[in-house]
């Protein structure tokens, strides 16, 4: 089964229904048209005034474990704009089109010997933010 954060990330790469993993592209993403291709690929309709929702309980998470940027398009446009978009990082994207294939065991060592984990990024900041 499919769950919420499943198909907010199926959105942010462009996948749909039975299409491969290897197929997953990075579009440029805000959260409306996030939840209208929950609504049109898998079902899933929120209302209009939920996007905030669906901004706290998975784009934020999101952003902080790195798996993707905001406003790659223009960086200096604030955050709290109403163009403001999001797109799957740039490795995060390519180990996901690993997901299913002989590659995938060692693509995932791979990317998270590469980068910096949450547990080690909330780690130093509790050690070091006193």
């Amino acid at each position: 089964m499919i769950n919420l954060e499943t198909n907010r990330t199926l959105a942010l790469l462009d996948l749909k229904q039975n299409n491969p993993w290897s197929a997953a592209a990075s579009p440029l993403m805000g959260i409306t048209p996030m939840m209208e291709f929950m609504a049109q690929h898998y079902g899933k309709t929120y209302k209009p005034n939920t996007r905030e929702t669906v901004r706290r309980q998975t784009v934020h998470q999101f952003l902080d474990a790195a798996l993707i940027i905001t406003n790659p398009d223009a960086p200096e446009r604030p955050i709290n704009s109403p163009k403001t978009v999001y797109q799957i990082e740039e490795t995060v994207l390519e180990l996901l089109r690993t997901y299913g294939t002989p590659e995938w065991q060692k693509s995932i060592h791979t990317y998270l010997a590469s980068v910096e984990t949450l547990k080690k990024r909330y780690w130093y900041y509790l050690a070091f933010s006193h």
